[in-house]
């Protein structure tokens, strides 16, 4: 997921909403559970990949509770992911 998100992850102030800007399309998705929600980004092969030049798009995922103390990991590479909390907003988010 690193390879494709470009800056920090957002969560709301809520904690509900992680958003982000990956490049190309994709799906951001993520899978929780008590203590961490695991967030993978998957890019169709036809996207030409990082390298391509598909520009940067919003993306979010909805968590069925709030982040709290939860961490967010990487699927991929199962490291934590940076983010900051806060209002989001306007759209994309």
């Amino acid at each position: 997921m690193a390879d494709y998100l470009s800056g920090a992850l957002m969560v709301s102030a809520d904690g509900k909403v992680v958003a982000g800007w990956f490049q190309c399309g994709g799906v951001l998705s993520g899978t929780e559970s008590a203590n961490r929600v695991v967030l993978s980004f998957t890019v169709p092969a036809s996207s030409g990949g990082p390298a391509s030049s598909c520009g940067r798009r919003p993306f979010t995922v909805t968590l069925s509770s709030p982040l709290g103390h939860r961490a967010l990991i990487d699927a991929e590479s199962q490291t934590p992911l940076p983010y900051a909390v806060g209002v989001l907003g306007p759209a994309p988010y």
